[in-house]
């Protein structure tokens, strides 16, 4: 058994906390994108995700993988797990996402959504102008909510259930059309297509974006609290 006061103790919570402070390296590097002389931001990647894993082994070691009982290694030891656990969901993200993003037609930046959204609900309007009333209800009952808004992943997911309604509805619909109704409703479907790849980078977007928030600040927290534990340590 090992204790955390013992000398090999100490030296595995040294070398936890050393190993913490290189995992921090990497936000420090993203926040100097433009100075190149320290490196590659991927050198600075795999250290934080190396070094997050060293730190749990490390920190498991020095506590004997032991849950502690005195209240701020509590929050320490509750902190860390927080911590390697969303770090663990977060590469699993970073792994997954880009690779749904690029299955799109689209690329485009968070920011910029809404005002893309705008644009092709426009779009369609101006289509609709004259047109065949008949485009304009099932425009209005299947097209139009989804033109709306950006939509987040759970709204995507209830979309897809509801979409098999909608081609019943416009199969039905395109029979009786004339070539140029025709053309309307292809060029209406193609504009909601396009909405809905940019629904899928604004739903992946804000999930990763989601992720941060609740990664990041507990992180920071964590490193306060590791050097709170290291002070108490020296002086009393």
């Amino acid at each position: 058994m090992i204790e955390p006061s013992s000398t090999i103790g100490m030296a595995f919570g040294i070398a936890s906390a050393v190993s913490l402070v290189a995992v921090m390296l990497y936000s420090a590097r993203r926040s100097l994108p433009a100075v190149r002389s320290l490196g590659p931001s991927r050198w600075y990647l795999q250290l934080h995700l190396w070094g997050g894993g060293l730190f749990f082994i490390l920190l498991l070691l020095h506590t004997d993988g032991r849950l502690p009982s005195a209240g701020l290694t509590v929050a320490l030891w509750v902190s860390s797990v927080w911590v390697v656990a969303t770090g663990a969901v977060g590469l699993v993200l970073q792994r997954t996402l880009p690779t749904l993003m690029q299955t799109t037609s689209v690329e485009v930046n968070l920011a910029r959504i809404p005002e893309l959204v705008a644009e092709l609900r426009g779009r369609a309007e101006l289509l609709l102008h004259a047109s065949d009333g008949r485009l304009r209800a099932l425009y209005d009952e299947h097209i139009a909510p989804d033109m709306a808004a950006p939509k987040t992943v759970t709204m995507l997911l209830q979309h897809e259930r509801s979409r098999r309604t909608q081609r019943g509805a416009m199969d039905m619909l395109r029979r009786t059309l004339s070539p140029a109704g025709v053309t309307t409703l292809d060029a209406l479907l193609a504009l909601q297509t396009t909405k809905h790849h940019i629904d899928l980078h604004y739903a992946l977007q804000r999930l990763m974006r989601g992720w941060l928030y609740v990664h990041l600040p507990v992180a920071i927290v964590l490193l306060g609290l590791v050097a709170l534990h290291v002070f108490f340590i020296m002086y009393f």
